[in-house]
């Protein structure tokens, strides 16, 4: 059995009032709504049928107040919302039978308003959980060398946001950007380097952040929008979310800061097309 998988995501007119709700300290200066859709197309390539299929699809949720699913559609119909200890979500899909040499098409669809958003860390004082800071594959909060960079960046500074500053800048000033690759090399190898695309980029962001205990994870995405529609190369993206006292779970894209002039745009704020 083999699969197959080709994302789509269209700009849509209509923007809602109130979609997402908004917190205090956020400020929603933009929303854009995408039709966002996944096809997997399974191919039965044994010698006999494949019965009592099960498989998972990934789907965007809503995150306030980053973004709201405003509608699911899923064809074939028969699935279940699976929801684990991360509050992913997944759409379970049965497949009856896939007869041998045969194809079938899973299609998950939905419409999503994304919002562009600032936040005011101002008041970074406080304290912070002592979840999703933990060492991870390719997140090696706990290497002698990204327990020593973190240190240093962050020694001096007055509070968690402006360590966490520190590190943003670091990474998107000093990093130099290679073409996509689909794989991960992680934080510990990026950070010998100095170069990766937008999974290194998050990743070594992350690993910094988790080694000075401050909260971080990590979001895996599309970007709106290419003249031709999706390239994996150009929408595929990764950033992260970082865990702020007194400010809660804001976003951030080194990857998009890398050019100074957009650096703000990027740190604790976010543009209405990242989904």
């Amino acid at each position: 059995m083999t699969a197959v998988v080709s994302p789509q995501v269209e700009v849509l007119p209509a923007v809602p009032t109130g979609a997402v709700d908004v917190l205090p300290g956020i400020s929603i200066y933009d929303t854009q709504v995408y039709a966002v859709s996944e096809t997997v197309v399974l191919e039965n390539q044994g010698p006999g049928d494949a019965s009592d299929i099960e498989m998972y699809l990934a789907l965007p949720r809503t995150i306030t107040p980053l973004q709201a699913r405003l509608s699911l559609s899923i064809d074939p119909p028969d699935y279940t919302i699976i929801v684990d200890e991360f509050l992913n979500e997944y759409a379970l899909v049965s497949i009856p039978v896939i007869k041998a040499g045969d194809t079938m098409a899973v299609t998950a669809s939905f419409r999503m308003a994304i919002n562009g958003i600032t936040v005011n860390t101002g008041n970074c004082m406080g304290e912070l959980p002592q979840h999703d800071t933990e060492p991870e594959q390719y997140l090696e909060a706990d290497a002698p060398q990204v327990m020593q960079l973190s240190g240093e960046l962050a020694e001096g500074k007055p509070n968690a946001c402006a360590v966490s500053r520190s590190f943003y800048d670091y990474v998107r000033l000093n990093m130099e950007y290679d073409d996509f690759n689909p794989g991960s090399i992680g934080a510990l190898q990026t950070l010998q380097t100095m170069s990766g695309d937008c999974t290194e980029y998050a990743d070594l962001t992350i690993a910094l952040n988790r080694a000075a205990g401050i909260p971080a994870q990590y979001v895996d995405g599309v970007t709106c929008c290419t003249n031709s529609g999706y390239d994996a190369g150009v929408n595929k993206h990764n950033w992260a979310l970082i865990y702020l006292p007194n400010v809660g779970w804001v976003p951030m894209d080194p990857t998009w800061g890398k050019n100074s002039a957009s650096g703000d745009a990027y740190f604790a704020a976010i543009t209405p097309d990242h989904i």
